[in-house]
């Protein structure tokens, strides 16, 4: 699939709702009463990612600036990601390492993908940048 193709699909799929966050240390937003939020979990059963720039926590839009290292790991389910934001720059070591069913991923720029980061992703297609 081409991106202008993927992207056009992905622009009508919803947010995914079952993600867990925690904090992500290391800097305020801009409304300097929130820390920004990484993904932490990201629940079996659920196949197509769509990660939001922003979580709504307590009536106020908090950004995400990331997700954890291990938050994808061994998903099977998952077929289409799509990452607004990587934390530091970095897609490390591991990130989706047995995601077996991942067709396509998007993610922003980076600064480096780290050795194995796709490790047992043998159904991956395509990674736009």
């Amino acid at each position: 699939m081409n991106f202008i193709r993927f992207a056009e699909r992905m622009e009508e799929e919803p947010y995914t709702e079952s993600l867990e966050y925690r904090l992500a240390y290391g800097g305020m937003t801009s409304r300097g009463r929130e820390w920004p939020q990484i993904v932490s979990s990201v629940d079996d059963s659920v196949t197509i990612v769509k990660v939001p720039l922003y979580n709504i926590r307590e009536d106020r839009y908090v950004r995400v600036t990331g997700f954890m290292p291990d938050a994808f790991r061994g998903k099977e389910n998952i077929t289409d990601i799509i990452i607004p934001r990587v934390r530091n720059g970095v897609i490390e070591a591991g990130s989706f390492a047995g995601c077996k069913n991942l067709k396509r991923i998007t993610i922003p720029e980076v600064i480096r993908i780290e050795e194995n980061a796709f490790a047992g992703c043998d159904s991956l297609e395509d990674i736009y940048f």
